[in-house]
């Protein structure tokens, strides 16, 4: 049983793909008043092998064909995943409030991109929180630097991990701690 369980991840993932691609398709279809669901589904298909495709293959390409297409992949699947997410929320409010089709796929569309535009933004921005702990026990004080969620890799070039070091080094931090998605 154990060595099935894989297999069914990668399934219903998959499945959960699909399901996707239909429900995307088939909203977009309706909001902008096509006939037919079917270049939809076609296109977002694409799209989904394209992600797929691009980003697991080319995750440690040095290349810059391989580097360009990984990140076009990661950013078509971010956007997907906003618009599929974005579809459910205006499908959600519609249900309460009544709202016209083409105002659905407008309103799913511009919410997307909103948070897209914002989550760029948000992480190319280095935030600094600081924190008072009390410990018990502690004959002293001890500073500590936490970095997560740094991403280093194809996103970030060009300086951001320098830029990651030299705020570190401005603490003079007893410990640092590294945590999760320090790479891409």
């Amino acid at each position: 049983m154990i060595k099935i369980i894989p297999y069914l991840i990668l399934i219903a993932f998959l499945a959960l793909l699909v399901c996707s691609v239909i429900y995307l398709s088939k909203r977009f279809a309706w909001s902008f008043g096509m006939d037919s669901a079917t270049p939809l589904i076609i296109g977002f298909s694409a799209i989904t092998l394209f992600f797929l495709a691009g980003s697991m293959p080319l995750i440690n390409s040095t290349s810059s064909t391989g580097h360009f297409l990984y990140v076009m992949a990661s950013i078509l699947m971010g956007f997907y995943l906003f618009l599929l997410i974005s579809v459910i929320i205006v499908h959600t409010v519609s249900i309460i409030i009544k709202i016209s089709p083409m105002v659905f796929g407008i309103s799913s569309v511009v919410l997307a991109l909103l948070v897209a535009v914002w989550g760029y933004w948000n992480s190319a921005n280095i935030r600094i929180t600081y924190l008072d702990i009390p410990m018990n026990g502690l004959e002293k004080e001890i500073k500590a630097v936490h970095l997560t969620d740094m991403h280093i890799g194809h996103f970030r070039r060009n300086g951001f991990l320098q830029n990651i070091i030299d705020k570190t080094n401005a603490h003079h931090a007893d410990a640092i701690f590294l945590t999760g998605d320090y790479l891409d």
